[in-house]
């Protein structure tokens, strides 16, 4: 026979589970916002605070006989 009384406590395991998988939510949470900052930072001009605007490679010229044989 069991003599051990078993009596609830204050905390379930629903509460366990909960608090274990809130702790990695939050870290994460902190961690996608640090770097949303990071980019959004890097995206912006430090002087004027607009965005920037990405440089394009240059179109290539059109190959003409005339330009073909002067690169001979």
């Amino acid at each position: 026979m069991n003599s051990v009384v078993r009596l609830p406590g204050r905390i379930g395991p629903n509460a366990v589970l909960i608090t274990a998988a809130a702790v990695p939510l939050t870290g994460w949470a902190v961690h996608a916002v640090t770097l949303y900052k990071q980019i959004a930072a890097k995206e912006k001009d430090p002087l004027t605070g607009l965005l920037r605007r990405y440089a394009t490679p240059p179109a290539p010229a059109s190959s003409s006989p005339a330009t073909a044989t002067a690169r001979l």
